[in-house]
Parts: C-alpha cells; sequence; structure tokens
C-alpha cells in the first residue's frame, strides 16, 4: 500500500499553506474538501523534476469521485435512509442544501452512516419541503510506492507552490474592488505585495530542497531496486 494523497493534503501541504479556509472546508465536507485538493495535488507533481527520473517513481492511482443529490418533497423528520446506489467509497460527507432565494443554497454539514456495500446513506435531521441532502462520496489517490518523508514534504511545498500562485493570480486580487470601510487601495496593494513574497519564499525553498535531495541520492548511490522499485539511476 503507497502513500495517501490526503497524507499529502493534511500532514505536509496544509503545514505550508497555513489558510484557515482549508481547515474550514475540511470539518465542513471532507468529501469534497479532499476531491478538490487532490485535483492540485495531481496537477503540482510534475513540480518534483529532480532527480530527472523521479517521475517514473511516482505513479498513483486516481482518486474516485461521486455525488448524488436527494431531494425532500415534504416535511419530515427523523431517521432518512437514502439509497444512493454509489457502492465501495472510502469517505462520504452529507449536507442540507436550504433554498436562499436568488443566491446559491446553504450548505449545513450533517453526520451520517453510510454502508460501502449497500450505497446506502442514513441520517437523522428535521427537514422540510424544498430542502435536499447532498452526499458527496470519495475514495484517496495513492502513490505506487511508499513514499519517505522528504518526498512527501517535497509534494506538499510543490502544491503550497501551485496554491499560492493561482490564489496570488486570483480575479479579486487584481480587479477593481469597492472601496469602503474595510478595504481601499493601499491594504490591496499590500496584500497582493505579501501574497507575492509568500510564493517567492516558497518557491525558493521548493529549489533548495529539489537540489538537496538530487544530491542525498547522488551521495548515497540511493538510485538501487532495493530502494526504489523503479530504478532511478
Amino acid at each position: 500500500m503507497g502513500t495517501a494523497f490526503s497524507t499529502i493534503i493534511t500532514q505536509h501541504a496544509m503545514n505550508f499553506i497555513e489558510d484557515p479556509r482549508w481547515q474550514e472546508q475540511l470539518a465542513l465536507n471532507p468529501a469534497q474538501f479532499f476531491r478538490a485538493k487532490s485535483l492540485i495535488l495531481e496537477n503540482s507533481i510534475p513540480r518534483f523534476n529532480r532527480p530527472y527520473n523521479i517521475q517514473q517513481f511516482l505513479t498513483y492511482s486516481k482518486e474516485a469521485l461521486g455525488d448524488y443529490e436527494y431531494q425532500i418533497d415534504e416535511d419530515t423528520s427523523g431517521e432518512i435512509v437514502i439509497e444512493t446506489g454509489l457502492t465501495g467509497y472510502e469517505l462520504c460527507s452529507t449536507g442540507i442544501l436550504t433554498p436562499n432565494g436568488k443566491e446559491a443554497p446553504t450548505y449545513t454539514g450533517i453526520t451520517n452512516t453510510y454502508d460501502a456495500e449497500t450505497g446506502n446513506v442514513t441520517i437523522q435531521a428535521e427537514l422540510v419541503k424544498g430542502q435536499s441532502i447532498l452526499c458527496d462520496f470519495y475514495t484517496d489517490g495513492v502513490f505506487d510506492y511508499d513514499l519517505d518523508m522528504t518526498q512527501c514534504r517535497i509534494l506538499g511545498l510543490c502544491m503550497a507552490c501551485d496554491w499560492h500562485r493561482q490564489f496570488a493570480n486570483a480575479y479579486l486580487n487584481v480587479a477593481n474592488l469597492v472601496i469602503d470601510k474595510t478595504f481601499n487601495v493601499r491594504s490591496a496593494s499590500e496584500h497582493m505585495r505579501v501574497n507575492t513574497e509568500r510564493l517567492r519564499t516558497l518557491e525558493q525553498m521548493l529549489s533548495q530542497e529539489l537540489l538537496a535531495y538530487e544530491q542525498k541520492l547522488f551521495a548515497l548511490k540511493y538510485v538501487n531496486k532495493t530502494i526504489f522499485p523503479t530504478p532511478l539511476g
């Protein structure tokens, strides 16, 4: 069994990103959180490019995703069993979607019991007509080999670099915003400067760690089949 995507995300990438919204998203809807962050991890793997043939070792099985929405046609309370037909997942997160006029529905996370063999999801809730239950499913992506702490740390840094680059280039960071008591041009400029400096620092850290890792492999002749099932030499 190789290293799981969730291990890289929670134990390494989140240490570098330090974004409280990630903690909030993880607590609210773990399945949806891992679905979104796994995509960032997959896209960032090519950043781990030293030694030149490390990519041969970073092969993986992709994550599995699913979702199911259960409409509430009449007011109800107590136990509800939702027959989703979606079986075999490792994780199921559920939440109540409440209509909010022209705005997006309000999502309220609730606990559930998921039977991976039948696909049934059981919840306890008081619901009203017009609401719905959203079930998000996730099975972890897994690298083919067990990664050591250095490899996990580098992948976490790769994720952090990609995340901060996306965040720094986000529309809200460069668009003309309404100026009020909570926002002014100076604060926007300072915000962008801090983001840019943080990204530069992370990319420098990644470059240094990739170089140090490559030098370590060379010095220890760490390229044989007893260490890497797929040779790196």
